[in-house]
C-alpha cells in the first residue's frame, strides 16, 4: 500500500511538472508568434505613407544645413534636444532617422510637432507630448518588459508603432 501511494504521489508530481512546462512552452510560443506575426509600421504602411516624401524633403534640407557634422552627436548639432540625454546620445543622422520613424509611426509629417522655420521651438504641444511618450516607452522597455529564455534571449520591446500603427491617436 505504501509503495502504491508513493507511485501515485510520484506520478502526480510529474504531471504537475509537465503541466507547468507545457504552460511555459505555450506562453513562449504565443509571445514568439505575436512578435513575428505583427508587421512593422513600414511593412504595414508601405506605399500608403503619403507623407514620406515630405519628411524626406525636410530631412534632406536639414542634412544640407549640417553638412560636415552628420557624424557628430545630435545634441551638439541641433538646439533644444531633450529626448536623448548624455547616456542615450546618438549621431545627428541617426537622430533624423528616429524623427522620421516617429513621423511614420504616427502617420504625420515633421510639421506635426515642429515649426519648420525654427526646429528648436517648443511652440507645438505635440512636440512635448512626443517627448513624454518616448519617456513612457523607456519605462516600459526598461522596467516592465521581461525576458523570455528560449535558447537565446528574446526581449519584446515596444516602440511608437506598437500602439500608433500609423495613426496620431492609437486605436484599440
Amino acid at each position: 500500500m505504501n509503495s502504491e501511494l508513493s507511485f501515485i504521489e510520484h506520478n502526480a508530481t510529474n504531471m504537475k511538472k509537465l503541466l507547468i512546462l507545457s504552460g511555459m512552452i505555450a506562453c513562449i510560443a504565443g509571445i514568439l508568434s505575436f512578435q513575428n506575426s505583427r508587421p512593422s509600421v513600414s511593412e504595414k504602411h508601405r506605399g500608403t505613407d503619403s507623407l514620406a516624401s515630405e519628411r524626406e524633403r525636410f530631412t534632406n534640407e536639414i542634412l544640407a544645413t549640417i553638412k560636415g557634422k552628420e557624424s557628430e552627436m545630435a545634441g551638439t548639432v541641433f538646439k533644444n534636444i531633450q529626448t536623448f540625454g548624455t547616456k542615450e546620445s546618438i549621431k545627428a543622422t541617426h537622430f533624423l532617422a528616429v524623427m522620421n520613424y516617429w513621423g511614420e509611426a504616427l502617420g504625420v509629417s515633421c510639421t506635426h510637432c515642429h515649426n519648420s522655420n525654427d526646429w528648436s521651438s517648443d511652440e507645438k504641444k505635440t512636440k512635448n507630448m512626443a517627448r513624454g511618450m518616448y519617456g513612457l516607452r523607456q519605462i516600459i522597455n526598461k522596467q516592465i518588459s521581461f525576458e523570455v529564455e528560449n535558447g537565446k534571449e528574446i526581449k519584446p520591446l515596444v516602440n511608437c508603432g506598437t500602439c500608433h500603427r500609423g495613426k496620431t491617436i492609437p486605436e484599440e
